[in-house]
């Protein structure tokens, strides 16, 4: 399962994505839907998912057994909550 963060820290000129535009979802919403899949391992993306708050997902989707994973541009330190 993914899940897709907006916003990147960079501007790479080649990149056909829009990561300023997106729709903000509540953290209940995005574990719920998570969830509701039966998968266990989740990876997350954007953008650049390492801007993101990842300690407090992360805690919600390991207490539910799942395995987490990154997409990142390498420029920002990954949270250890990270598998």
């Amino acid at each position: 399962m993914f899940v897709r963060f907006g916003n990147c820290n960079l501007r790479c000129s080649w990149c056909d994505t829009d990561f300023l535009t997106y729709d903000e979802v509540h953290i209940d919403d995005i574990v719920e839907r998570v969830l509701a899949f039966g998968c266990n391992r989740v990876i997350f993306t954007g953008g650049e998912p390492a801007l993101q708050d990842l300690q407090t997902i992360g805690k919600r989707l390991k207490d539910a057994g799942c395995t987490l994973s990154i997409e990142t541009n390498g420029t920002v330190a990954v949270d250890p909550i990270i598998d």
